[in-house]
């Protein structure tokens, strides 16, 4: 009797963990097309913080269309970050598409996609020389070399910021 019980409890545990393993699926690619449509509305936070979601909750699932949203999600997040980036130097907040910009660096390289590393590091190096024209313009040129710096360090080419840093 007691080997009836357990069988029985082990098959509803069974069912139990394909449920929730079928719900969670449904979430990721709830939140993978959520994310597409806030791509669409230029609403790259919203995009980003549902991708990640998409990355971190559906790295363990085996269901098809979840693993396939997670590949998509991983490929589209350094575009996105892009995007945002792009989105927030236009508006002059340099301060904050920094850090964009080096998440979509960090992304790019962890999926090799040497076209948006190298698109992250060019607005990179365009945040700190725009910080650091700002800085030039308000008389604090030491603070301004410094932020030349940061953009040559990542640029390590870019002949403008070396002759502003000189």
């Amino acid at each position: 009797m007691t080997k009836v019980k357990s069988l029985v409890l082990a098959i509803i545990a069974v069912f139990a963990v394909s449920g929730v393993s079928a719900q969670t699926a449904a979430d990721v690619l709830k939140k993978y097309n959520d994310a597409v449509a806030f791509i669409n509305q230029a609403k790259y936070t919203e995009a980003i913080n549902n991708f990640e979601a998409v990355v971190k909750e559906g790295a363990a699932l085996t269901e098809a269309q979840a693993v396939q949203a997670v590949t998509e999600a991983r490929k589209k997040l350094p575009v996105i970050y892009v995007a945002k980036g792009k989105q927030l130097a236009s508006q002059k907040k340099f301060a904050e598409a920094i850090p964009v910009f080096q998440q979509a660096q960090k992304r790019a390289q962890l999926n090799s996609d040497m076209r948006y590393v190298a698109e992250a590091k060019k607005y990179l190096t365009a945040c700190y020389k725009y910080q650091g024209n700002d800085l030039l313009n308000a008389g604090k040129g030491m603070e301004a070399i410094e932020m030349y710096k940061k953009g040559a360090a990542i640029d390590k080419n870019n002949t403008e910021l070396r002759i502003l840093i000189a």
